[in-house]
């Protein structure tokens, strides 16, 4: 895979080389006490050309695997993205402060919002008010640890003031730089 940038250096480097050979056939004529100095000369721009030569056959190489190493990232990427969006549950990526920066289609239906929509907004916004206390709690509780922590709350989705109950779990890893990931999970009670 060579880029046109690619291609243009090879050829500056293939001209500045027959350049070179010119000049270094024109120099022949030159009496014998200067040609030394300038054959020397010669030589040490031969060698810097070469030494670029193999500069640019390494980028290049460099640059094929980095092209091929971003397609593989982006396949998983989509695969990613695919199975994310075909999880039922409200699966949500959120920063410390719980903003959200990420979310699947099942967290978007379930908040009733775009997921362009879900992107800056705090989860704890969607938390009713009178569970927002305890579930801001325990997300600091588990900033401080780490691991995985779940508890039941109420959901309020956007434009509504109708609740749901959903199970809520939070988990942060060791890298809190990371964010951290929530899954709701609705909770439907059976009726007889």
């Amino acid at each position: 895979m060579t880029s046109t940038h690619d291609a243009k250096t090879e050829f500056q480097i293939i001209a500045m080389r027959e350049r070179l050979s010119a000049l270094r056939s024109a120099a022949r004529d030159v009496p014998a006490p200067e040609s030394g100095l300038l054959q020397d000369a010669f030589y040490e721009i031969y060698q810097g050309l070469e030494d670029l030569e193999i500069a640019h056959e390494e980028l290049a190489a460099q640059t094929e695997q980095l092209a091929e190493t971003y397609g593989v990232i982006e396949m998983e990427r989509r695969q990613y993205t695919r199975l994310l969006n075909t999880l039922q549950d409200g699966v949500l990526f959120t920063d410390e402060s719980s903003k959200i920066f990420e979310a699947n289609a099942s967290a978007a239906s379930l908040l009733n919002a775009s997921l362009k929509t879900l992107t800056g907004k705090s989860f704890m916004s969607f938390i009713s008010r009178d569970m927002r206390w305890h579930s801001q709690s325990r997300v600091a509780e588990l900033c401080k640890q780490r691991g995985i922590l779940s508890w039941n709350s109420n959901i309020t989705p956007a434009g509504t003031a109708l609740e749901f109950p959903a199970a809520v779990t939070a988990h942060i890893g060791a890298d809190l730089s990371a964010g951290i990931l929530w899954i709701v999970r609705p909770i439907f009670s059976a009726t007889v």
